[in-house]
């Protein structure tokens, strides 16, 4: 429900100009499941703990709140409040010192993660952390150093980037090696 009233120029409320609006949503419900996907992983770079992993949201209208969620893997809890907006991009990273070093200060962090990228390959997945209820993975990947994922990507500069978010994110062939990260 929604209150909307009027006010005059110098502030003060119009009896009148009042009135309560109901609104009911019929459109679909977005599930995050359909939209978030991991986009990068940088797993092994060239400057010490400049590891990180980028989330994406594919949808265009829908802003996802990832308030208890976890990034299982690397041992990361988003805080509340977190959201990740339609065409968004959520970077976490290992530290954050060495991030900004490595990528620059312009791109925001949601936070630093506990745990480590595994330089031989590992699964990393995005867990909807139920209360009484298991937990509902969103998003995953189980990523390697070895062929068929793109080798470069270990220790030679380059991260492992998602080439296509709406095809299976868990297939080594649709995983590119990319300088840079990739968030605009």
């Amino acid at each position: 429900g929604l209150q909307v009233r009027g006010f005059d120029s110098q502030g003060q409320p119009i009896g009148t100009a009042s009135d309560s609006i109901n609104i009911t949503y019929t459109g679909p419900v977005a599930e995050p499941g359909d939209h978030l996907v991991i986009n990068e992983v940088m797993y092994h770079p060239a400057t010490p703990e400049a590891e990180f992993v980028e989330l994406h949201n594919t949808s265009t209208t829908h802003t996802f709140d990832l308030s208890g969620y976890r990034l299982d893997g690397v041992d990361f809890d988003f805080a509340p409040g977190t959201i990740i907006s339609p065409g968004g991009f959520l970077v976490v990273a290992r530290n954050q010192i060495a991030f900004a070093e490595a990528y620059g200060t312009g791109i925001p962090i949601a936070g630093v993660y506990n745990g480590t990228l595994q330089a031989e390959g590992e699964r990393l997945r995005l867990l909807q952390v139920g209360e009484g209820a298991p937990d509902e993975v969103i998003t995953e990947v189980a990523y390697s150093n070895l062929p068929p994922w793109p080798v470069a990507a270990d220790g030679e500069g380059p991260s492992l980037q998602l080439i296509d978010p709406a095809q299976d994110n868990d297939r080594a062939g649709n995983w590119g090696a990319a300088e840079g990260i990739s968030e605009p």
